[in-house]
């Protein structure tokens, strides 16, 4: 269960920033790329090429701390998904188009009159802390911004 989920809405209020819950540097992520010899933008740079291979992905980015910072005030409370998201070191937007996969999980829980969307495991991607999610409507706009062929 991530940070957020633990949160009572109250305390979400009160996260004024990105760097309040995001530890980039945690001991965590800096293992990611001491697990073996590669870089990370090696890494980052593989599991971008995997991406790439997958039917009906379309176009892959690599997003920088700006972004992280403007999804992280402008993305919707219940969109857990994104939220744990922006805790990974490396974070990458996607396009697809309608011959992608379905996902592995529900995009989308309900837990009685609350609506929630939660994080989905990338089974193509092998590396442990991988996790996808959908960008609700504003920060959906905000990305579509910065792909070429979109």
């Amino acid at each position: 269960m991530n940070y957020l989920y633990n949160l009572s809405e109250e305390e979400r209020k009160n996260l004024h920033n990105v760097d309040e819950i995001l530890d980039i540097n945690s001991v965590e992520t800096q293992n990611i790329a001491s697990l073996s010899s590669e870089t990370l933008s090696e890494a980052a740079e593989k599991e971008k090429n995997i991406l790439l291979g997958i039917q009906g992905i379309k176009e892959v980015i690599e997003l920088t701390d700006t972004d992280r910072r403007y999804i992280f005030e402008h993305e919707e409370d219940r969109n857990h998904g994104v939220y744990e998201c922006l805790r990974r070191q490396v974070l990458f937007a996607a396009t697809h188009d309608a011959t992608f996969r379905e996902p592995d999980e529900a995009i989308v829980m309900k837990a009685g009159e609350k609506v929630v969307f939660p994080v989905i495991n990338f089974h193509e991607i092998k590396r442990k802390k991988v996790s996808s999610s959908s960008p609700g409507w504003e920060i959906h706009k905000y990305l579509a911004q910065k792909f070429e062929n979109l």
